[in-house]
């Protein structure tokens, strides 16, 4: 079996140098100062916001994978009802590390989740850059990303679905 400990660990530091970039980016645009040690001086009082995305356990849904596939290898089941039992089992499993994701934010005081995309499991997440960075060093946080791209997934979803724009 193959360990993927380096190649989370390569995401993760990534990740740790996209999202430094983007919080200091925020941080010169909002005239927001950080101090010496990494932590925001509450100049703007607002924090900084970044998209954070979750995913289940990639080894957990390939081995879900492996068992549809040896039920349509076995004429157990189709490969239509097998695509949708795939995207079952993935819904269900983001569903999981969205709970937890959030259940681990509401124990955190320097952390708000102010929107999310549940189905995708994309949070727009506030709070001091050391603890957004912090967040990936959780299991389940796969990436970090921009919050405009929140805002424009969103805003794709919403066109799809004809809800109007906040």
């Amino acid at each position: 079996m193959v360990d993927s400990t380096g190649r989370r660990r390569f995401m993760q530091l990534a990740g740790t140098g996209t999202a430094l970039s983007i919080a200091g980016c925020n941080a010169l645009q909002s005239g927001s100062e950080t101090t010496a040690d990494g932590t925001d001086d509450g100049s703007t009082g607002d924090g900084d916001r970044v998209a954070v995305q979750v995913q289940p356990d990639q080894q957990e849904l390939q081995q879900q994978q492996m068992e549809v596939q040896s039920q349509v290898q076995s004429g157990n089941m189709s490969r239509q009802e097998a695509q949708q039992e795939m995207q079952r089992i993935q819904e269900e499993m983001t569903g999981e590390v969205a709970t937890t994701f959030e259940n681990r934010l509401s124990d955190e005081s320097d952390l708000t989740i102010d929107d999310s995309l549940d189905q995708f499991g994309v949070f727009l997440v506030s709070g001091s850059p050391s603890a957004l960075l912090g967040t990936l060093s959780y299991e389940e946080v796969s990436a970090l990303l921009a919050e405009e791209d929140f805002q424009q997934v969103k805003s794709r979803l919403q066109q799809q679905s004809g809800t109007p724009s906040e």
